[in-house]
């Protein structure tokens, strides 16, 4: 019996992200050069992916990419911005504050872009989230 070929899932991908910047915050055991290499396949491999991302994946992806130094010039990066803020602009459910959070840290990372006019759409949710606020940690994603 022909064994099957492990398949790369999107999750794979956004996980590789969230690893690398992980291990990119431990200087004890950073190397540039790898996390270099491991980024250009990411930015390869994650095209595919893009059109299957949920909100939380797109801000993840976004956020830690820039993070770790990829342009805002990059197609992936635009096509992820771009893609996250149509999701915020017509989503009939009220985004988490985490996405919301993630989005407006990656949005301001190199300050690239005039913030409060690229994030307006995030006021009706940011303000239920206001309204439903209960905790500090919900405080404090909102304060971001």
């Amino acid at each position: 019996m022909e064994q099957e070929k492990p398949q790369l899932q999107k999750e794979h991908i956004v996980q590789s992200i969230i690893l690398l910047w992980m291990f990119n915050r431990q200087p004890d055991t950073y190397d540039r050069q790898t996390e270099e290499n491991i980024i250009k396949d990411l930015l390869m491999l994650m095209p595919k992916f893009v059109p299957f991302l949920d909100i939380n994946e797109m801000s993840s992806s976004y956020l830690y990419l820039r993070k770790m130094g990829v342009e805002n010039t990059h197609t992936l990066m635009q096509e992820l911005l771009m893609k996250a803020l149509h999701e915020v602009e017509t989503s009939e459910q009220i985004i988490g504050l985490p996405a919301l959070s993630r989005l407006v840290v990656g949005i301001n990372t190199g300050r690239d872009f005039f913030t409060p006019m690229l994030c307006a759409p995030f006021m009706r949710h940011l303000q239920q989230h206001i309204e439903n606020c209960s905790t500090e940690e919900d405080a404090r994603l909102i304060a971001i």
